[in-house]
């Protein structure tokens, strides 16, 4: 097999020389120490798949002699960093995995530190759905190995906000809330049973556990303090907050929101200009440099697109608000129109009603006089019945026999005739009525 070396900087007693295969497969450092003459050979690990980066990571070791072992807690380092860049999209992991790696953050990784780390990192996944992959393992490791691990829950980040959907912008607030609630209450817990301990007197048991923990070789860890749960805390939090955003259960302006308010909470911020020009000088050494310009960077063009949507918003407003003001003027005079036609409808109501009253006096005035035009007519028929009937043929009749003799009484016949004349000129008038 041929194999490339490479040398690093200074190739002597205190500086390594690493070999590596042409395949990739391993990585060979070997290093001479004069002193002793003899030369040590460690094999890095090959990083080709998910599984072999997280069991690189987390995966229980041991450090010093069979006699003094001490178990390492678990550190995330440039080389997982690289080994995630090129993950592919089918990576996976099968149930058996899964088990095993969480196992393994149980172990050596209590406080979720170097969880949190790789979580960030797996932001180098050239690939959406590795980075999926990973936060889902994440929030299964810390749901198996939180402090309310007993309930044995597969994902916390969903199974704890009972009452609210995803989406909902109060989503991580609220989950952020339930989780504090939860360790507050085991915090309150500890510190109680700190506060007994320290009340008894326990000399002999303190040298009966030393020599307890001399025994298991310093590879047990102790019950975790105050100071771990509320580091644990803030680590369960924030790789929730990583979880909702690349899962998409939340936006990102709700999380930055969330996460403002967990660091606030954490310390005070001094927020004078000449504090902050200091902290941001103060990371120009550092790794964080690039990531700190990136932030502000990031913030810079949110507070640009805000202003720029707040003069859009601003715009729209003062269209609307004229417009606003339009109808409202339109709604003015549509009511004084209407007052108007509720006053012209009101007039019209009186002189119908003065119509109606008018209409209905005429019709009184009517019916009264067809009643009396009746009863004039019935007088009148009679009367003239009457008139022609007694008062002039009866007379005419004996005229007619007067003159209808031998010998014509004329002067019956002129009385009467005289008699019918004078009944004639004292009723005609009354007709004329």
């Amino acid at each position: 097999m041929k194999r490339t070396t490479l040398s690093i900087k200074k190739q002597d007693s205190e500086n390594p020389l690493i070999e590596v295969t042409n395949k990739g497969e391993e990585v060979v450092i070997k290093n001479t120490n004069k002193a002793s003459g003899k030369a040590t050979t460690k094999t890095k690990p090959v990083l080709s798949n998910l599984f072999q980066i997280i069991e690189d990571i987390f995966k229980p070791k041991e450090q010093g002699n069979e006699a003094k072992a001490k178990l390492l807690t678990a550190k995330v380092n440039a080389d997982h960093e690289k080994a995630l860049v090129g993950l592919p999209l089918t990576e996976k992991l099968n149930n058996e995995q899964v088990e095993k790696l969480v196992a393994y953050v149980g172990k050596t990784d209590r406080e979720f530190k170097a969880l949190l780390h790789f979580a960030v990192l797996s932001n180098e996944c050239r690939n959406n759905l590795p980075q999926q992959l990973i936060l889902d393992f994440c929030a299964k490791a810390v749901s198996k190995n939180w402090i309310l691990k007993h309930k044995e829950e597969i994902n916390i980040y969903k199974s704890l906000p009972q009452n609210i959907s995803f989406g909902n912008q109060g989503y991580m607030s609220h989950l952020t809330m339930l989780i504090n609630a939860k360790y507050d209450k085991r915090i309150t817990s500890v510190k109680e049973a700190e506060k007994k301990l320290k009340e008894i007197e326990v000399n002999s048991d303190k040298k009966k556990n030393k020599d307890t923990n001399d025994k298991n070789n310093g590879k047990e860890f102790s019950q975790k303090t105050t100071n771990n749960l509320n580091t644990e805390r803030v680590n369960v939090i924030a790789i929730g907050y990583l979880w909702g955003l690349v899962t998409g259960k939340s936006d990102s302006d709700s999380i930055l929101s969330c996460v403002y308010k967990l660091l606030k909470n954490e310390k005070e911020f001094n927020t004078s200009d000449k504090s902050i020009v200091f902290n941001l000088v103060g990371t120009l050494d550092t790794k964080s440099r690039y990531t700190t310009a990136n932030i502000i960077e990031y913030f810079t063009k949110k507070s640009e697109l805000d202003k720029q949507q707040g003069a859009s918003a601003k715009s729209e407003l003062i269209s609307v608000k004229n417009k606003v003001d339009k109808l409202v003027s339109e709604l003015s005079e549509r009511d004084i129109k209407v007052k108007d036609l509720e006053a012209e409808i009101t007039r019209l109501k009186s002189d119908v009603d003065v119509y109606r009253h008018q209409i209905q006096e005429n019709e009184l005035d009517e019916k009264a006089k067809r009643f009396h035009l009746k009863d004039d007519t019935g007088k009148a028929k009679s009367k003239a019945f009457n008139l022609l009937n007694e008062d002039t043929l009866t007379p005419l009749k004996l005229c007619l026999s007067a003159l209808d003799r031998e010998k014509p009484i004329t002067e019956v016949a002129i009385h009467h005739i005289e008699l019918i004349i004078e009944n004639l000129e004292s009723e005609l008038p009354w007709f004329i009525k």
